[in-house]
This record gives structure tokens, sequence and C-alpha cells, in this order.
């Protein structure tokens, strides 16, 4: 990680820089981070291509995913992702 601090300096504002207490063994690799977004967009679009079909949408019980506002949808996606990834993962192992 502290091979990536000097290249984030150099794009990214100053309140979006990782500070050294921030960035420790349990902070998750900024690779992930980008892979699991990717992935929550996908779902993202897919589920409005496919909006009269049932989506991952409508498999989130407790709520009505589709009636959200975007941002809450993302949240949604980043959290259907973690759960299904980290399940399969398991599974696989």
């Amino acid at each position: 990680m502290s091979q990536l601090l000097p290249v984030l300096s150099t794009w990214a504002p100053a309140y979006l820089q990782p500070t050294h207490s921030q960035v420790g063994p349990c902070s998750p690799p900024p690779q992930a981070c980008l892979l699991v977004n990717l992935y929550a967009c996908i779902l993202l679009l897919l589920a409005y291509y496919e909006r009269k079909r049932m989506t991952w949408m409508d498999s989130i019980s407790w709520t009505n995913v589709r009636q959200l506002p975007g941002e809450l949808k993302w949240f949604y996606a980043v959290y259907f992702v973690i759960t299904v990834v980290r399940a399969g993962w398991e599974v696989m192992l």
C-alpha cells in the first residue's frame, strides 16, 4: 500500500487521500474496492435493462429496492455483491 500512496497523491483530491493511520493491515486493497464498485454498477445496469423481469433487486425481501433513490440502490448493490461473492468463495473452498 505504501507504493500506492505516491500515485494517489498525484490525482486524488486531498480529502480522498488516505492518511497513514487509515492504511493498515485490515484495510481492503484498492483493487478489491474497485472491483466491488464495478460489479455493483454492472448489477445496477442489468437490473435497469431487465426491469420487467425478476432481478437481484427483487431478492432483497426487507425493502423495495426499485423504489429507492440511486444512491441507496448502489448501496444495496454493493451489499449484494459482498454477500454473494463471499458466499461463493465459501462454497468453492
